[in-house]
């Protein structure tokens, strides 16, 4: 079995991988909660954020739509 871990933007990851080669996706999204998600360490020593603010609902729902759409097109049947 062989196991790969990309890191960037999935889109631009996606896009760059054939088609109907991929086993097995998964999907953490943003989740359209309109506000600033921060989240420490337990022992408080490090931070990690990201900005869930979005223009709109069509904004948002584009930039899902764009990978749903790429996810689809490398996994296999």
């Amino acid at each position: 079995m062989k196991a790969e871990v990309h890191h960037g933007d999935c889109l631009d990851i996606l896009r760059a991988m054939k088609a109907a080669d991929v086993d097995l996706v998964y999907l953490d999204p943003p989740f359209f909660t309109q506000r600033k998600q921060i989240l420490a360490t337990r022992d408080r020593n490090k931070e990690f954020s990201f900005d869930d603010r979005w223009r709109s609902i069509t904004q948002y729902a584009s930039f899902l739509s764009d990978r749903l759409a790429e996810l689809h097109r490398v996994l296999k049947p």
